[in-house]
This record gives C-alpha cells, sequence and structure tokens, in this order.
C-alpha cells in the first residue's frame, strides 16, 4: 500500500494504517512531501494531553 500524506511522521502514519488495517509493516509505503517546518506541531499534544481526538 503506498500512502502520500503531507505529514512530518511518516513512520506514525505507517504504524497506525497497519494497527487499523491489521496489516504487516512491510506492506505499507508512506511518501511525504515537503511540508515545511512543523511550527504548528503543537497542536498534537494539547490534543494528547487533553484526551481529545483530532
Amino acid at each position: 500500500m503506498k500512502i502520500i500524506a503531507p505529514n512530518p511522521f511518516p513512520h506514525v502514519i505507517a504504524k497506525n494504517i497497519t494497527r487499523v488495517l491489521g496489516i504487516d509493516i512491510s506492506r505499507v509505503e508512506v511518501k511525504t512531501p515537503y511540508v515545511g517546518g512543523s511550527f504548528g506541531g503543537k497542536t498534537i499534544w494539547a490534543l494528547y494531553y487533553l484526551h481529545r481526538q483530532l
């Protein structure tokens, strides 16, 4: 499975996809185009600590 996602953490995407679909990580390839400097990356941690989903 090939996934293109504008995300600075392709390993997290691959891990979540394999967990949800129940497939081996070797079957998932995540390509990430350049997404910039990750200046807004703190939002996900706020959601984590508030125990909310995005």
